[in-house]
């Protein structure tokens, strides 16, 4: 009776792996079909003109996305044509606080935020940044075109930084009092005693990345002929649904409902039944030759 048992809860836990495993993909799945319910985006056409129909109305279209203009960063005056958005990477040495470690370290940081006031003492005091060029900024299309609609540039704040790339210096003629170009950035030492290999608090490294225009695919608010972020009053969690290339509504929506905490549970879960699953079946499976 108990090695039926076992081999009955072994071949229970393999099928049990076997859900939990494709567990992630089916969630992922009904979340994907609950927000085209939600949404109820409408398919249109770039070869068909904006319609007075539609606005008001959450479009799915693909096309592609231009500005004839360029687009560069005011304050060094340098920037490329076939961009819609380029985006300043303002780092500085500074003092910052270790939760895990519960102690102050010094490196690289993006936030533009100093350090609370129990920690501004002598020695754990970094430097403040003067003027806008030392800051982070992104500056974005203004009038960027879809076939005939127009592109909110908010719309280009929400595009995920994936769909950035870093902007190569090599061939760009920056000049900027006290800043030292290299290939990918330029370094700004605080004080004489500053270098790449040793950098002392208040360096500056500053890079750039950029968003070309090309063919994207996109679920926005139609606008009267504008492309538009969803409102808020929308029942959503994502104000903007977008993808580089030809790419379907569902596959345009799946990575936002892609969630990695759930799937490595599942994936480790699966496993455990697994071996559970082999233990149990081979225990019935031994205990009965043995009997033999």
């Amino acid at each position: 009776m108990q090695k039926k048992l076992f081999f009955i809860v072994g071949i229970i836990c393999a099928f049990a792996s076997v859900i939990t495993f494709y567990l992630p993909n089916i969630l992922q799945e009904l979340a994907i079909r609950e927000q085209i319910d939600i949404l109820s985006p409408k398919a249109v056409s770039v070869l068909t003109k904006p319609s007075a129909q539609n606005d008001g109305k959450i479009l799915y279209i693909t096309g592609k996305i231009t500005y004839p203009g360029i687009i560069q960063d005011p304050d060094f005056k340098f920037g490329a044509y076939n961009l819609l958005a380029v985006n300043r990477l303002s780092e500085q040495y500074r003092w910052i606080h270790d939760a895990d470690q519960d102690q102050y370290i010094k490196v690289w940081s993006l936030s533009d935020e100093d350090l609370p006031k129990e920690a501004r003492i002598a020695s754990f005091k970094t430097p403040k940044r003067q003027g806008d060029e030392q800051r982070n900024g992104t500056f974005y299309a203004p009038e960027a075109d879809l076939a005939d609609y127009k592109v909110d540039p908010e719309i280009f704040a929400s595009f995920p930084h994936q769909l950035y790339n870093l902007l190569p210096l090599d061939n760009q003629t920056l000049t900027h009092a006290g800043y030292i170009k290299k290939p990918t950035f330029l370094y700004h030492p605080f004080s004489p005693k500053s270098s790449l290999e040793k950098p002392q608090i208040g360096d500056l490294k500053l890079s750039w990345t950029y968003l070309k225009t090309g063919t994207y695919s996109l679920i926005a608010y139609q606008h009267k002929k504008t492309l538009s972020l969803i409102p808020e009053t929308m029942p959503t969690d994502n104000h903007l649904y977008v993808a580089e290339g030809t790419v379907s509504m569902h596959d345009l929506l799946k990575p936002y409902f892609y969630d990695s905490t759930t799937e490595k549970t599942c994936f480790v879960i699966a496993i455990i039944l697994i071996l559970l699953s082999g233990g149990l079946i081979f225990k019935a499976t031994y205990t009965r030759k043995e009997k033999a």
